[in-house]
């Protein structure tokens, strides 16, 4: 064997152990995995990790609060995260966001609101009532309306108010064919004292 032979056995040998040896720091290498809660109880969750299988996020509990995800960062922009992937490396630090919970209570509206959000489902805003066929959009009725109807007179009036035309005609109490409807009258009387 010559000494070209026998150096390059040797270089071969030599990045076999380098590149065995960096296999094996690489193999028992763990990394943390660091939970920034706010609320919630984590149990057991897993704090370090090798890299080696897919490692879940844990999903918290609270009361008060619901768990929306795991972000990487604490403005939680991005994506959410529920796993470390195998073949990640780097120790990891997850930060739980958060949304208060609506709890039950009884709803107090003020202007049609209650204070959660909620809007009162029989509020009516103030407005003018535009009456259309005797009623409002908001369900007031019109207290003057009239519905159509077949007049029945009763002693030449029916009951809407309305003079039997023929009875006046014949009696000429209204030549100009004035109603009165929508009128209110009023009886004036001298003071007491001064007539007996």
């Amino acid at each position: 064997m010559n000494k070209l032979s026998k150096s390059l056995i040797i270089i071969c040998l030599v990045f076999v152990i380098i590149v065995i040896s960096s296999c094996d720091k690489n193999k028992n290498k763990t990394y943390e995995i660091n939970y920034i809660t706010s609320y919630g109880e984590l149990g057991n969750a897993v704090n370090k990790y090798d890299g080696t299988t897919d490692i879940l996020l844990p999903i918290l509990n609270d009361s008060s609060y619901e768990f929306i995800g795991w972000y990487d960062n604490s403005n939680y922009s991005g994506n959410i995260i529920t796993t470390i992937y195998k073949g990640e490396t780097g120790n990891k630090t997850f930060f739980a966001k958060w949304i208060e919970k609506e709890l039950p209570h009884e709803h107090n509206f003020l202007d049609g609101k209650c204070e959660c959000g909620e809007v009162d489902p029989n509020y009516v805003p103030p407005h003018v009532h535009e009456f259309f066929e005797g009623k409002c959009s908001c369900g007031e009725i019109d207290p003057n309306y009239i519905p159509p109807h077949v007049h029945k007179y009763e002693n030449y009036i029916c009951e809407c108010g309305e003079v039997d035309p023929e009875y006046a005609y014949k009696n000429n109490l209204n030549p100009t064919g004035f109603n009165g409807n929508g009128m209110t009258y009023g009886i004036m009387v001298k003071d007491k004292s001064i007539v007996d």
